[in-house]
């Protein structure tokens, strides 16, 4: 009994021996490193570039702007979950082009590591048409203006489906069906396809505010939700920012050694809005967002801004391309400056410029001065800014649309101030009392 006793003793040692069972946790805690396969390495890739079905055209457009697209239409169905096809008439691509197309890292737009630092084209890392591929049924048919015939390719999560020719105009179609089908998490996180579409629409218009001379469609089902044609960057902002073109502002505007300029146009403070909807800051053909540049225009404004109330516009600001970083994020959305300060500075001077006395409005060619209008009151002297009375006059001749909202701002020791009138609602009798008063002495001398 006692040598059996042992013997237990002896095992439950054994079972026991505490290199055995470092050995065992060894083995547990530190499993061998393997490659992933590449269906799962493309669905993590496309879950860094494609967020929702707007990521998807946002590339897709992209990649039309950059073939040298003069037309682009993008038809959707179900918001995006179901369908999304766009197709521009750019040079297209031959089909060893359109076979390397949908590979990974695989473009035409880079060559050699310096060029990583004068980008001109909306993409470079090639991974667009592969992420989209991995993540839902994939259909692109295009051809080239030396070819004879097209090529069409399908790929459906990954998997190339069909290789071949067909007939097609000179362009590329690209259609999206089903997207996420493989990825049913990011699938059931989707919106509603209202909320998808103004995601996707928001897209089309931030680049459509950068290419003003390339002719945009965007149809939604049978509904058609934009069409804007080829023109001038005037007629183009007008149309974005829902003003005539005479109602806003050009701004100017070179810094730094003359290698920064800024352009575009803006609404005068009486025209600003309660939503920051409509705010596009293009930098060398890039829509981007920017809270520092954002930040130092509404700075420049100051106390010309009424409360809530957003300055509408678009402005282009070109620099020199070593000085600019676009590879920053994923989306290709933010962006940062090695001058950041200068450009900052540059921004900024254009808004401070809006309240000028010298200012004009309107059309910039027009000589409508920012003039001020006096009245006095108590011995208070209350200065009317021109411009909200020109706005306000042309808002009345217009029903329906937004009128200029209330803007003070000291200039030179006076307030300056527009008459508050807001479409739909019942004039402040005291406001238009003034605005009558104030255009009644404006053939007065000052005192």
């Amino acid at each position: 009994m006692r040598d059996a006793f042992q013997q237990k003793s002896t095992n439950a040692g054994h079972r026991r021996s505490p290199s055995r069972c470092r050995h065992r946790m060894a083995q547990i805690e530190s499993p061998r490193i393997h490659r992933l396969p590449e269906s799962l390495v493309r669905k993590i890739a496309a879950g860094e570039v494609i967020e929702r079905p707007a990521s998807v055209i946002k590339e897709l457009v992209e990649n039309g702007l950059d073939a040298g697209a003069r037309r682009i239409r993008i038809d959707v169905i179900d918001g995006g979950r179901q369908k999304m096809r766009v197709v521009d008439d750019g040079r297209g691509m031959d089909r060893m082009d359109v076979e390397l197309s949908v590979e990974r890292h695989a473009t035409s737009k880079m060559s050699s590591p310096t060029d990583l630092f004068t980008i001109g084209t909306l993409g470079f890392r090639g991974e667009a048409l592969a992420s989209i591929a991995a993540v839902s049924r994939l259909a692109i048919e295009t051809r080239t203006s030396s070819d004879d015939e097209g090529t069409r390719i399908v790929i459906e999560g990954g998997v190339r489906r069909e290789f071949g020719a067909t007939a097609h105009d000179v362009g590329t179609a690209v259609e999206v069906q089903n997207l996420f089908f493989n990825t049913p998490a990011r699938r059931k996180f989707l919106r509603h396809s209202d909320t998808e579409m103004r995601y996707l629409t928001q897209a089309v218009v931030q680049l459509a505010a950068a290419y003003p001379d390339v002719a945009f469609r965007l149809t939604h089902g049978d509904r058609e939700i934009l069409d804007l044609v080829a023109g001038e960057r005037r007629e183009r902002a007008a149309e974005l920012l829902n003003a005539d073109a005479d109602e806003l502002l050009w701004v100017e505007k070179s810094g730094g050694e003359e290698d920064i300029r800024l352009e575009g146009f803006i609404t005068p403070p009486g025209l600003c809005r309660r939503s920051r909807a409509k705010q596009f800051l293009i930098v060398r053909q890039r829509p981007i967002q920017s809270r520092p540049l954002v930040s130092s225009l509404y700075a420049g404004y100051g106390s010309l801004l009424p409360p809530n109330a957003h300055p509408q516009h678009v402005l282009w600001l070109d620099l020199d391309p070593r000085h600019l970083d676009v590879n920053v994020h994923p989306t290709k959305r933010e962006v940062r400056f090695a001058r950041e300060r200068e450009v900052r500075q540059v921004v900024q001077g254009v808004a401070l410029e809006i309240g000028h006395p010298g200012r004009l409005v309107g059309d910039h060619q027009t000589a409508l001065p920012v003039g001020v209008l006096r009245r006095h009151t108590g011995g208070a002297q209350i200065v009317m800014a021109a411009f909200g009375l020109h706005a306000a006059q042309r808002q009345h001749e217009r029903p329906g649309r937004v009128a200029p909202v209330g803007a003070q701002r000291q200039v030179g020791g006076h307030g300056v101030g527009a008459v508050h009138l807001a479409a739909g609602r019942q004039p402040d009798v005291r406001a238009q009392a003034g605005a009558h008063q104030s255009v009644a002495h404006q053939q007065q001398p000052f005192a």
